[in-house]
């Protein structure tokens, strides 16, 4: 069943105000979309304000995910704070308006849903803030602890490596004296 919110009230007097509680199930696009499985039920709410032509629908809420951690690969759990803004109309918007139509008194929630959620998903999720992730070479946890693997070389400098065993081999030279 579609998220929906039923305006006939709000929209007969400007400066009405209504506030419900987001429920129902995610929209499937989302969960088409979204990255990771969202592994609880929507919580939030939804706010109309009847703004005189218009009215404005104002959606917060929080989604929970299950991800992977974008450095040590561990499976998190994320509550994500989502919100969003629309304005809608009973008008149909022309190509450069950006409004949104409803009808028969319902506006539509899934797409305004589905955006802010996504917009709110992290793109790389961390198990916590000072995760060292995995060891490049040996893949070993570091958040466990110091791996044993010698530390990387940096190669920039590889080409200077012989040159303290060159300078060490030349003959000293001697100063000139004027005379």
């Amino acid at each position: 069943m579609p998220m929906e919110v039923r305006v006939r009230d709000v929209k007969r007097w400007v400066g009405r105000r209504i506030a419900v509680p987001l429920d129902g199930e995610w929209p499937p696009a989302l969960q088409e979309l979204a990255e990771w499985p969202l592994v609880s039920p929507p919580s939030g709410q939804v706010v109309v304000d009847n703004g005189g032509d218009f009215l404005a629908v104002a959606l917060s809420g929080e989604a929970a995910v299950e991800a992977e951690c974008g450095r040590c690969l561990r499976p998190v759990r994320l509550s994500v704070p989502f919100a969003l803004r629309q304005e809608y109309r009973e008008v149909e918007p022309g190509f450069e308006d950006e409004w949104l139509a409803y009808r028969q008194d319902v506006i539509g929630l899934d797409d305004l849903v589905t955006e802010a959620v996504l917009l709110a998903l992290p793109v790389r999720p961390l198990c916590r803030p000072d995760c060292r992730g995995l060891c490049p070479t040996c893949g070993e946890d570091l958040n466990d602890g110091p791996c044993g693997c010698a530390p990387p070389q940096d190669q920039r400098w590889s080409a200077l490596a012989g040159w303290r065993a060159i300078e060490a081999k030349k003959p000293e030279e001697k100063p000139e004296e004027d005379s």
